[in-house]
């Protein structure tokens, strides 16, 4: 019972926070003019494009609101990476947001701060590749590869979850089902911090989801999907940890259904990119949610079309670890 409570506490400060900061934030970007420009990111719209402020203080005022009064945690020094980390994706995706940076020079950035985080602790090191081999359920990655792995699935989610954000509520939306499934998972493994920071995403993203649905009057930008991108690619690290496995095996098939949406859709565009010769950095119509309407679907149809599938990848992610590695935690 004092688990459920904790995570109706956290969504509720959560999502009450958001509530009250979004409409100042709009206040803020619309006296300073800073509406979304880019051409592709949105349709037809300019629109406030610093709405992740709102996302990130709320998850921050939840998160450590929740640690004041739980004197029982003791995992501070990955909290304190976590915290670091999402706050410097925050301000990466800001300055994005204010000045226009140059891609090459975000990756750079992006791959040193995970490089960080992976020297805090956070990692891929030990995994869970049953699902491919029969008996590899604790595989030790060497320390260059387990860096290497690490770096390239943090810097790979906060950029599919920075491409997807093209349609009013869609990335906020597709945050609070990963977070869900992240958060289910966390539960039936004992993962009692990435419940913590599962419930402040999804309390966080509700509260934003208010503005920001279809119509929306605030978008995120790229402070909101970099920051929301980090914690999507660390809590699928941490939560999918099996700890009863002496090493902690992450079980690798998880992150990949739960975020099997953001990470396909990255993969073909890209794909196509390169082959018809430009920059995988090149904004264009490829992405899924372009197509869908451009196919003849409406805005609202296109987003429970790609809700669905979302859905449909954490359910996979549920039932597999309930079937398959029950015998682990059980």
């Amino acid at each position: 019972m004092r688990i459920i409570f904790d995570i109706f506490f956290i969504i509720s400060l959560s999502t009450l926070s958001c509530l009250t900061i979004n409409p100042l934030v709009k206040r803020i970007g619309l006296i300073f003019n800073l509406v979304d420009l880019k051409k592709g990111k949105r349709i037809g719209k300019n629109l406030v494009r610093i709405g992740g402020l709102s996302i990130f203080i709320s998850f921050m005022i939840s998160l450590i609101s929740y640690l004041i009064i739980n004197p029982y945690f003791s995992n501070y020094e990955v909290l304190y990476v976590l915290i670091t980390g999402s706050f410097i994706f925050f301000i990466i995706g800001l300055l994005d947001d204010l000045f226009n940076l140059s891609p090459f020079l975000r990756l750079i950035i992006e791959f040193a701060t995970s490089a960080f985080i992976w020297a805090g602790g956070i990692k891929i090191q030990y995994l869970d590749i049953s699902f491919i081999i029969g008996g590899y359920n604790n595989l030790t990655l060497p320390t260059f590869l387990s860096l290497l792995i690490t770096c390239f699935w943090i810097v790979g989610i906060i950029n599919a979850f920075n491409w997807i954000d093209g349609l009013d509520g869609l990335s906020s939306s597709l945050s609070i089902i990963c977070s869900s499934g992240f958060l289910i998972i966390s539960i039936l493994l004992s993962n009692q911090f990435s419940v913590y920071i599962c419930s402040s995403i999804i309390g966080s993203c509700l509260g934003f989801l208010y503005l920001n649905k279809y119509p929306a009057k605030i978008i995120m930008g790229d402070c909101g999907s970099h920051f929301l991108g980090f914690i999507m690619a660390t809590i699928s690290i941490i939560s999918s940890r099996n700890i009863i496995l002496e090493n902690n095996s992450l079980i690798a098939l998880i992150p990949l259904l739960i975020l099997s949406f953001p990470l396909t859709d990255m993969f073909f565009v890209i794909l196509k990119r390169l082959i018809n010769n430009k920059s995988p950095f090149f904004p264009d119509r490829s992405h899924f949610h372009y197509k869908l309407i451009d196919a003849g679907f409406s805005y609202q149809e296109t987003l429970n079309l790609l809700f669905l599938c979302s859905i449909f990848g954490s359910t996979l992610a549920i039932i597999y670890l309930i079937i398959f590695q029950s015998k682990y935690y059980l």
